[in-house]
């Protein structure tokens, strides 16, 4: 059924914005009001400039609700609220805190040298706490082509492994220099034996990292180079230097792979403007990540691992 539409009426600048829930009355969250219609909460907020006030306020003014079939409920009752929380922010962090958690602890590992054994699990124990506390709402993906995901993460694997089973380049100083360092594992040889250990890599790799970074790089900083105001930009907006920006970010990321790396967030960024899903990104990194870790494990090739 269509939801209800709101009609605003008064002094009062700004757009109005839809919010509905099927909660208990006075437990509404992100809403200070909730008007009730049958056993279905909803609420109208309006962010303005209150006429004779400096401050952002949040009135609600003349309601209108309209269902098939069924005369329209007027209500018209103007109540004066709270300003209106910085929702942008909190939108921010969820999208970037868990990245940035993750990219300062493997940091932080690194420069102390700390033992993966048991620093890589309470990193993403820390990683796992960002993302229930700050983005729980951004996790429920929709998969809409999860075959085609599957095969595009099966796609980026290839092009990750085949450069190095063919050509065998690696090592050229492209590739290996002071700022993009050497391709070599920094685990230890004890943990190379830990099937323990293994399968939390690979689960982190695959159920976590995908994610995270999903949700930085193509959910949030390429609407981001956009515009500031990031989430009036549609996910999966094309724009060219945005395209590019990340693409080149996230080559950056992955040190002396990072022409692969180029290649892998073109990919993705591409099924992203393609499909508009964020889900699909999720899958298909999800998928590439899962492979590369298999095949790490199984062929010994522990390089991919830095």
């Amino acid at each position: 059924m269509p939801g209800p539409y709101c009609r605003r009426v008064g002094r009062c600048r700004g757009e109005a914005r839809f919010a509905r829930a099927f909660a208990p009355k006075n437990r509404y969250r992100n809403c200070e009001m909730a008007y009730y219609v049958g056993q279905r909460a909803f609420a109208c907020q309006l962010p303005c400039q209150v006429k004779g006030t400096s401050s952002t306020g949040c009135h609600y003014f003349a309601l209108s609700w309209s269902f098939p079939g069924k005369q329209p409920i007027r209500m018209d009752k103007s109540i004066p609220m709270q300003p209106v929380p910085d929702t942008r922010s909190r939108a921010t962090a969820a999208y970037t805190a868990p990245f940035l958690v993750f990219v300062a602890l493997l940091a932080l590992e690194r420069a102390l040298g700390l033992n993966p054994l048991w620093a890589y699990p309470l990193r993403l124990a820390a990683v796992l706490a960002t993302l229930a506390a700050l983005s729980r709402p951004l996790l429920r993906f929709r998969f809409a082509l999860p075959a085609a995901s599957i095969g595009i993460g099966v796609l980026v694997f290839a092009v990750w492994v085949a450069p190095d089973i063919l050509f065998h380049y690696r090592h050229h100083w492209l590739f290996e220099n002071s700022l993009t360092h050497v391709a070599a594992s920094s685990l230890p040889e004890g943990l190379r034996r830990s099937f323990g250990f293994l399968a939390v890599r690979i689960a982190g790799s695959a159920l976590v990292v995908p994610v995270v970074e999903e949700l930085f790089w193509r959910g949030w900083l390429m609407r981001w180079v956009m515009e500031r105001d990031w989430q009036k930009v549609p996910l999966g907006t094309y724009r060219a230097s945005s395209f590019w920006v990340v693409a080149l970010m996230f080559a950056s990321e992955h040190g002396p792979y990072w022409e692969v790396g180029l290649v892998a967030g073109v990919i993705y960024n591409w099924w992203l403007v393609r499909t508009k899903s964020l889900g699909n990104c999720v899958l298909a990194h999800a998928v590439t990540n899962l492979a590369l870790g298999i095949y790490v494990v199984a062929a010994g090739q522990w390089q991919y691992w830095l």
